[in-house]
């Protein structure tokens, strides 16, 4: 039996996302306390980081329906759609968070998370 074409894809994301954490960026974004969605970006972050991912999605499509324009909370989606082998999902959101960030290292960190969502899709 054949494997379906999505599963080396999603091993791909997966290897990536191993990688990062290797690499020491084990929590890749840190949402500051005075920002609104702090709150609801830390929550899911430690849903993310104990592979609750739909959980951790969850958590941080209710921070962007308050907050739709935070390049943290849609970073962290995307990660999630990443995740999830859903990459379209997950260059859209990448792509937003990068039209709304302003932070070079970040911008730079979306930059290469659009290729590997594009060219994984």
């Amino acid at each position: 039996m054949a494997l379906p074409r999505a599963v080396p894809r999603f091993a791909l994301g997966l290897a990536f996302l191993a990688a990062v954490r290797l690499a020491g960026d084990q929590s890749p974004i840190q949402f500051e306390d005075r920002q609104p969605s702090a709150g609801i970006g830390n929550a899911g972050l430690l849903l993310f980081e104990s592979d609750r991912i739909d959980e951790a999605l969850g958590r941080f499509q209710t921070g962007l329906a308050v907050k739709p324009d935070d390049p943290d909370l849609l970073e962290m989606a995307g990660r999630c759609y990443l995740n999830r082998g859903k990459f379209k999902d997950a260059a859209a959101h990448f792509e937003k968070a990068r039209a709304a960030s302003t932070d070079a290292e970040k911008v730079e960190r979306l930059d290469e998370l659009i290729r590997l969502a594009g060219g994984l899709g």
